[in-house]
């Protein structure tokens, strides 16, 4: 019997450690396990990954270094352009006032 296991920075990856964390969402198994889906990246998917088979003939394994470069917007980036977006619209309308008002 085939033995598939997922390792992220020599810690093991599985569907019961990922349901821990509530991740469960951003992971995909396909093909019996035999392929791992990451979706969403984010900066804390960092890391090297591993992926090591075992059956009664043979141990292979393959490891795979993941850089995650500018993940999702954090909370404060958002409300920093919310705000941001709120003054120059304001601008715009006080500019349009004061030309009309000068006409």
């Amino acid at each position: 019997k085939l033995s598939i296991f997922y390792f992220q920075d020599d810690t093991l990856f599985s569907k019961d450690t990922i349901a821990e964390g509530g991740n469960e969402s951003r992971i995909e198994w396909r093909d019996d396990n035999q392929t791992l889906v990451l979706k969403f990246l984010d900066e804390a998917d960092d890391g090297t990954y591993k992926c090591l088979a075992r059956n009664k003939v043979a141990i292979l394994e393959k490891t795979v270094t993941l850089t995650v470069k500018g993940g999702r917007l954090g909370g404060g980036v958002i409300a920093g352009i919310s705000v941001l977006v709120i003054v120059c619209l304001g601008a715009v309308i006080y500019m349009s006032w004061k030309i009309h008002e000068e006409r």
